[in-house]
């Protein structure tokens, strides 16, 4: 990741794979949405695929990745030619002639994760509930009520170190 630039889609793309959010929903990011204080990134629900908000902790990579914070409502990753949303296909011109896809890196996160440790470092639910994935059933989604989000909050960490080679 080091080799990348810094321009606003080398940016985002960085910031998709250390947060493993989905392009869409890291594209239409806007500054108002961060907490910085607590370090989270609140994505509001109608902004995610299951229309559920989804709560990402933010690690000191993630942050470099989104710059200098901006004004509330202006996009964190606004398009250069526009200044509105960066189209989410304008990432595919970076990572998808090198073979690699964005939405890709979402199946990394989670086999490296289950991987750790042979999985007990982060069990199923964590990565899970990182993906902002719903539970495995009804039943199980309407009494487990937890967002892991101190266990995520651990496995975001290592996996920003992993990618950055920090570890």
């Amino acid at each position: 990741m080091a080799t990348l630039g810094d321009s606003v889609e080398d940016r985002a793309g960085r910031f998709v794979i250390l947060t493993a959010a989905r392009r869409i929903e890291a594209v239409g990011a806007k500054w108002s949405e961060f907490d910085f204080a607590n370090r989270v990134w609140n994505i509001p629900a109608e902004r995610m695929k299951a229309k559920r908000p989804h709560a990402v902790p933010l690690t000191d990579a993630m942050l470099a990745a989104l710059g200098t914070p901006g004004d509330g409502d202006a996009y964190v990753f606004p398009s250069s030619r526009t200044g509105d949303i960066l189209g989410h296909k304008s990432l595919d011109k970076e990572w998808v002639p090198n073979g690699y896809t964005l939405h890709g890196f979402r199946s990394s996160f989670q086999t490296w994760a289950a991987e750790q440790d042979d999985g007990r470092a982060y069990p199923f639910e964590v990565r899970e509930a990182a993906l902002a994935h719903g539970k495995v059933n009804a039943v199980v989604e309407a009494y487990d009520r937890s967002k892991l989000f101190e266990a995520r909050r651990k496995l975001m960490q290592s996996w920003s170190d992993f990618v950055t080679g920090t570890k």
